[in-house]
């Protein structure tokens, strides 16, 4: 995972990288986001810096992650306006060092769109258990950190399919992990949140273990909690 020092001189060096994909206009779009991206890390890494010592409350570092959050939005309309997806990917995946930063400072997480896309590319191309593993400790840690509205019945939109996709990336995590009790915490948690989704995702694992070598225990685990569903055999 990046770290805050790596975000920051990923972005330095993005005028380099695109200096022939953009012209003056979008160049100069770029730089004025690239400067107010500097003031985010200034703030947050002075704030990490001073360690375990509570400096700021969690309205205050709500409200810097708001900042860091739509500053990324504003970069990955450019580069979508521009027709970059590889570099909008990447830029995606920026989305989770601002999230741990909430994490560590107890703030809550408002914008979930990007950190749900760049969640469901991650587990997509993880393969390794304790890679597996780790992202579902994350995935567990955003969840715990996403702001209440989403936990309340959120509405139809784009940050509802978000939450979503964040809930179907942290159940495929969690089942390649093959860890049980990290299953059992992210089904537990999917269907709290969205039992008719999580209904309809634990139907389509337990199909898909009929014809994967998955282990006896977390066949078991799939069939055990759709059995706590609507669509659990009767």
């Amino acid at each position: 995972m990046l770290s805050l020092n790596n975000a920051r001189e990923y972005l330095l060096d993005l005028p380099r990288q695109l200096d022939r994909q953009l012209d003056d206009q979008a160049l100069l779009e770029l730089n004025a986001l690239l400067a107010r991206f500097e003031e985010f890390f200034i703030i947050a890494l002075r704030i990490d810096r001073r360690g375990d010592e509570q400096v700021i409350d969690t309205g205050e570092a709500t409200k810097i992650c708001d900042f860091g959050f739509m500053l990324l939005d504003k970069l990955l309309d450019l580069t979508a306006r521009q027709r970059l997806p590889g570099k909008h990917r990447e830029i995606e995946r920026l989305s989770l060092v601002i999230a741990r930063w909430a994490i560590r400072q107890d703030a809550e997480i408002n914008d979930l769109q990007p950190v749900a896309n760049a969640v469901a590319c991650l587990a997509g191309s993880l393969h390794e258990r304790t890679a597996l593993l780790a992202l579902s400790g994350l995935l567990s840690d955003i969840v715990e950190r996403c702001a209440p509205e989403f936990k309340q019945n959120p509405a139809d939109g784009d940050e509802s399919r978000a939450w979503l996709k964040l809930h179907v990336s942290r159940g495929k995590a969690a089942i390649g992990s093959r860890d049980p009790g990290t299953m059992k915490q992210a089904f537990e948690e999917f269907l709290l949140y969205l039992p008719q989704a999580a209904a309809d995702f634990l139907a389509a694992q337990v199909k898909e273990a009929e014809t994967r070598e998955y282990p006896v225990q977390v066949r078991e685990l799939l069939v055990d909690y759709l059995g706590r569903t609507a669509l659990g055999p009767r």
